[in-house]
């Protein structure tokens, strides 16, 4: 795959890819973030949600040429993801440029915020989400950065918070722009300098670092509706580090795909689980590895029983040779068509430019796959049995009992 990666005089990053699949583009901006109060929180949220509905020249005609541009938050970032027709690059580029540059607070901020709100107040309370909520706040002393949205500091906001936190977090330096699609990588690039050239601030935005997280055999219950989700938490290896691929592979026999063993334990054996997944926490900065069972509120016991279970005789023995083979086949399958559309390819490079990560990355991790060793695996193994699992239990009954994980 080849990568035009530049860096303006500005900080920005940029890394344009020609794929010219179907006569489209792709834009993702993504800008580091680590909020300090639930204003700034707040804030952020409004500016996402502001993105979809503005009324500039600009949106309009990047919604007249069939496109669209969006934004989202998550603790780590906020990201601005745009498509439109290839002919409309200049315009999708004007358009996520424009979002970029700190201004004044939006001209409709009272009903954004409201529908903000609304929306907050309408959604149904994921159980992942606060499965997560809850462990982040037990594994890092309830950081800031990672606390949800408060609807309370929602309607508190000014529009005096937002221009506060939009200068913040909309700098160049430390953000990064992928561009994807049917184009001409260099003259896109030349369109890149002439849309973002004037975006500047003193200084990147600042990054989140958090402390080193602390497990703990405490569990957390989050009483709920009858079905429960039990979400049990543990340290990685990061992402370039020389044990992640065994590792992964590891993860991926206990829980991480369709014949893992708890899905085969619990799911097809005794019926008890709707699902099971073992994967990377969606929080990269935490560097850990999540495992996720739902099941109805009354066999809570039973299946943590049956994960502790399968995690000593995980630690005691390690893969079998059949188990190992599938999960490396099923790894790299997945790996491959990661990058198989536009959309994919942007995600994938945008991890990758977020996480300080070189676009050699996804070579040097197949390889890792296609070569970690029965004892290297089995080491993996015996690292995930043998962790400290900071554990969850969203939904059950009150009383609900959930033994210790480690």
């Amino acid at each position: 795959m080849n990568v035009d990666d530049v860096v303006l005089p500005t900080g920005l990053r940029v890394q344009v890819v020609r794929r010219p699949s179907v006569p489209v583009v792709r834009a993702r901006l993504q800008l580091p973030r680590c909020s300090r109060t639930p204003i700034d929180t707040a804030a952020t949220e409004l500016l996402a949600a502001e993105v979809a509905v503005a009324r500039t020249p600009c949106a309009r005609r990047v919604r007249r040429a069939g496109g669209q541009v969006v934004a989202w938050v998550t603790a780590e970032r906020l990201s601005v993801d745009g498509h439109a027709p290839a002919h409309a690059l200049t315009d999708l580029l004007a358009r996520v440029a424009e979002v970029a540059r700190p201004g004044t607070a939006p001209s409709g901020l009272g009903q954004v915020r409201d529908e903000l709100a609304r929306r907050l107040a309408r959604a149904p309370r994921d159980p992942s989400a606060a499965a997560a909520d809850a462990l982040n706040r037990l594994r890092f002393d309830d950081h800031p950065a990672l606390r949800p949205p408060d609807a309370g500091a929602l309607a508190r906001l000014r529009p005096g918070d937002v221009e506060a936190a939009a200068r913040g977090l909309l700098r160049p330096g430390g953000a990064v722009l992928v561009v994807v699609g049917d184009l001409d990588p260099a003259e896109a690039v030349e369109r890149v300098r002439a849309a973002f050239g004037d975006w500047r601030a003193d200084g990147p935005a600042q990054q989140l670092a958090l402390p080193p997280a602390r497990e703990s055999e405490q569990g957390l219950h989050l009483v709920g509706e009858d079905s429960a989700l039990l979400r049990l938490v543990t340290g990685a290896p990061g992402r370039d580090d020389p044990a992640e691929g065994a590792f992964q592979l590891a993860t991926l026999v206990l829980g991480g795909f369709f014949s893992s063993r708890l899905v085969r334990r619990l799911r097809h054996r005794s019926g008890m689980a709707y699902s099971v997944h073992a994967g990377p926490d969606a929080l990269a900065a935490t560097r850990s590895v999540t495992l996720d069972v739902r099941v109805r509120a009354a066999d809570v016991p039973a299946a943590m029983r049956a994960v502790r279970d399968e995690l000593s005789r995980f630690a005691a023995g390690g893969p079998a040779p059949t188990e190992l083979a599938a999960a490396r086949r099923y790894a790299l399958g997945q790996f491959a068509a990661a990058g198989a559309t536009q959309a994919a390819l942007v995600e994938g490079l945008a991890v990758l430019a977020t996480q300080q990560l070189d676009t050699g990355w996804p070579d040097r991790h197949a390889e890792r796959l296609e070569t970690a060793t029965a004892d290297q695996v089995a080491a993996a193994a015996h690292r995930i049995g043998t962790a400290t699992w900071s554990h969850a239990l969203v939904g059950g009954r009150p009383g609900s009992h959930v033994e210790g994980a480690a």
